[in-house]
């Protein structure tokens, strides 16, 4: 119990401690910032379940995490962004905060606990894709908001767009040959009977990816 105290105390001094920084940041680019010494910086949001605290104050000051490196899958190394985005032409892709691109690469940031959680690729490998474009297809592989989704034949993908039961609002799915799949993951009925859709959509979709035999 001592320790996870001290553990929480270190983790909320860095975090002031960072946001006192953080003041003195330039905004020169979409979520890329600026320090004096010409550093720059990756501002996205810090996933919620890292908050050490639920108070207010606290909640504020670990909204938010600054990434001063990226990983260069062809170098197989991290470098500081300082030497190697270009603010000019760097530009978020999706609301969501997970892809964003230059002139040479695409960068994808992964809001989870995975070892690599932003890294950069060349730009010509990787197409973004769907209405708010979370889905990156990089040479024979789909990932939404930066994570694979498994079980996918992308030769054979279709977008479907659904018209919902919410006044107008749509639903964006995933089909291949075989399977129906829904914000990056393969859609079973239980989950397809929670979905805002009509009984007429969802008999068809039971009918075309459920009942096959």
């Amino acid at each position: 119990m001592e320790n996870t105290k001290k553990i929480i105390v270190s983790i909320l001094l860095v975090c002031f401690i960072n946001s006192c920084a953080q003041e003195e940041y330039l905004k020169v680019a979409d979520q890329i910032y600026e320090d004096a010494s010409g550093n720059l910086y990756l501002k996205v949001k810090n996933k919620p379940l890292l908050h050490p605290s639920k108070d207010v104050s606290v909640s504020k000051i670990a909204d938010s995490i600054y990434l001063m490196k990226v990983y260069n899958e062809s170098l197989k190394k991290s470098t500081a962004l300082k030497d190697i985005i270009d603010v000019n032409s760097f530009q978020k892709i999706n609301n969501g905060g997970n892809y964003f691109k230059d002139d040479k690469y695409a960068y994808v940031y992964i809001n989870a606990p995975k070892p690599i959680q932003f890294y950069c690729i060349s730009s010509e490998k990787a197409t973004f894709l769907g209405n708010e474009k979370d889905y990156m297809k990089k040479n024979d592989s789909l990932y939404h908001k930066g994570i694979l989704i498994n079980n996918l034949d992308t030769s054979k993908l279709t977008f479907l767009y659904l018209k919902s039961t919410k006044p107008q609002h749509s639903i964006e799915m995933l089909a291949d040959s075989t399977n129906l799949f829904y914000d990056g993951s393969l859609l079973d009925l239980e989950r397809l009977n929670y979905l805002d859709l009509n009984k007429k959509t969802k008999d068809s979709l039971i009918r075309s990816f459920f009942n096959k035999n």
